[in-house]
């Protein structure tokens, strides 16, 4: 009898579950059923709804995270504010759509880019605090600069002065007033333009 418990514990906690029904249909709760032109609204007329909008997001994005085969983060390194531009541009020219199916889209295209496996994470000054950020990211961003022959050093995922005067020689480049190593405006230019 105990054998066959464990067993069942097993096949319970070890098996992928997702909760559909046998349609394949789910239900969306909160601010995720909101039209796009609502989310548009809050966020244009600075409505304290936007934060809800944000909250919502973030717990989709770590739903996502835990249900997507190897992922361990599909915003590698989008804040909560960077992911909501996205939504809100893609809502700009999709205003029919639902907050939700317009969250999904942007997450659909960031899937590639997603960090598989956490590796490891460095804190890095951003504006007068600091942040962290996953040592992949690091590497993406050595390997980046160095095919645009900005760098020339080790691409292997730490910090350095040569790496920092790379991103400097970047953003000046790009027109990006930053001295920070991982401004948000910086990493959208080198991977999302």
């Amino acid at each position: 009898m105990k054998y066959y418990m464990m067993i069942l514990l097993f096949v319970l906690f070890h098996s992928e579950t997702y909760a559909i029904d046998k349609n394949g249909k789910f239900a969306v709760k909160g601010v995720g059923n909101t039209s796009c032109v609502k989310f548009r609204s809050a966020i244009t007329t600075n409505d304290s709804q936007k934060y809800l909008y944000a909250g919502w997001l973030n717990g989709y994005i770590t739903a996502q995270n835990q249900h997507w085969p190897e992922t361990f983060d599909v915003s590698s390194w989008e804040t909560v504010e960077t992911l909501s531009n996205y939504v809100y541009h893609y809502c700009e020219k999709n205003p029919n759509l639902s907050y939700f199916q317009a969250s999904t889209q942007m997450l659909n295209e960031l899937f590639d880019d997603r960090v598989r496996e956490y590796v490891g994470a460095q804190e890095v000054p951003l504006n007068g605090t600091s942040i962290n950020v996953y040592k992949q990211v690091v590497v993406n961003v050595q390997k980046a600069l160095s095919e645009r022959g900005l760098y020339t050093g080790p691409v292997d995922g730490n910090l350095s002065n040569e790496l920092h005067q790379a991103i400097l020689a970047f953003n000046k480049t790009n027109n990006i007033d930053s001295k920070d190593y991982f401004d948000q405006r910086m990493l959208h230019a080198l991977f999302r333009k």
